[in-house]
């Protein structure tokens, strides 16, 4: 019997992939947030795996969310465009296994930001392996998942940053010369 995943990607053919994988590549966002939660004089750390794709089409968003077949597409409005003059921007955001969906989806095809694809999908790899050690219900993954998802937070803050290698600093600087 094939895993869930191999039924669902059945649905989302290779031309359909390569254009998200297109569109992720150009206004998307991978990311992993780190959720700290003090809870009965405990502090539990979670994290949570996602993507993003931010546009001002709210239709067009729609339209994505139900092209991804394992569901999981949230649209909502992009809290940073609700101030000041920037036009209304929308968002759809896949998380958790909606995110590794995606990513195994498109990673033929992505390009730009095929090592975000890639951590998204070791993460997941690594989950899975580590699920017989979790004991009993809502068990925290073993320390070593937990390092792990710190050292690919930060890296996903590297990837994530804008301008690459100070680029960013360094064409201002040539433009106020």
């Amino acid at each position: 019997m094939p895993s869930v995943s191999e039924r669902q990607r059945r649905f989302m053919g290779a031309d359909e992939a390569a254009y998200f994988a297109g569109l992720l590549d150009g206004e998307g966002y991978f990311g992993l947030c780190r959720k700290d939660k003090p809870s009965r004089g405990k502090h539990y750390v979670r994290y949570e795996t996602f993507i993003v794709l931010t546009m001002t089409s709210k239709e067009f968003l729609e339209a994505m969310a139900l092209m991804v077949p394992w569901g999981g597409g949230t649209v909502g409005r992009n809290a940073r465009t609700q101030v000041g003059r920037a036009k209304p921007a929308w968002r759809v955001k896949w998380s958790g296994t909606a995110a590794t969906e995606v990513c195994r989806a498109i990673l033929p095809y992505i390009r730009l930001k095929r090592r975000h694809t890639e951590l998204l999908l070791a993460l997941a790899t690594a989950k899975a392996v580590a699920q017989p050690e979790r004991s009993g219900r809502g068990r925290a993954y073993p320390i070593w998942i937990v390092q792990m998802q710190d050292e690919m937070a930060a890296e996903f803050k590297r990837l994530n940053h804008r301008g690459v290698g100070g680029e960013v600093s360094a064409s201002k600087e040539r433009a106020s010369a």
